[in-house]
């Protein structure tokens, strides 16, 4: 008997104008708590990014699991990874105050100067070009700047392929050329 009071009880509490009242506001309350578990369950995560501006670099936070030791967490270098920007205006060789080839430098650039190749050999598994710019001998190896404006691109078995700003140049052992 007292289950059946209990459930007429409810019966004419529902249909009271308090109790359709309670009942709405239930079911919008369950339809906002679902509709904001949808959204934070299919909104993609994309991690955050930060530039330096001094070093023009991105830093871009990986994201790691939920079941991650106290050791692997500890440690920054395991969650970012540093990517460089790069300015598409910036050129491919800077001019530098310091020649990596060997040899003597004159005090400035000469306007007009002559480049000849004059060996291409190895050492140590490394190949190696000998090129004279006027009367100074560089020694230099593949993606070395040297004589300020000049870049190795490649060094083949008998010509060398070298980029002066955005002009490519290839040159033959025992050919010169005029800049």
């Amino acid at each position: 008997m007292a289950k059946a009071n209990f459930s007429e009880k409810i019966k004419d509490f529902m249909e009271s104008k308090n109790g359709r009242s309670v009942t709405i506001g239930l079911i919008v309350i369950i339809s906002l708590v679902i509709v904001l578990e949808l959204y934070v369950v299919l909104t993609p995560r994309v991690p955050p990014v930060e530039q330096s501006s001094s070093n023009k670099e991105a830093v871009v936070q990986k994201e790691t699991p939920e079941d991650k030791t106290t050791e692997d967490a500890s440690s920054e270098e395991d969650s970012f990874e540093i990517y460089l920007i790069k300015d598409p205006f910036e050129p491919l060789v800077k001019p530098q105050s310091d020649d990596s080839g060997s040899g003597s430098t004159s005090g400035g650039e000469e306007s007009q100067s002559t480049l000849t190749l004059k060996d291409i050999y190895t050492e140590d598994s490394t190949k190696y070009t000998s090129i004279d710019v006027g009367e100074t001998n560089y020694k230099v190896k593949e993606g070395d700047t040297f004589a300020t404006n000049y870049k190795v691109v490649t060094i083949g078995t008998d010509s060398v392929t070298l980029l002066y700003g955005d002009e490519t140049i290839n040159l033959e052992i025992g050919s010169s050329i005029s800049k």
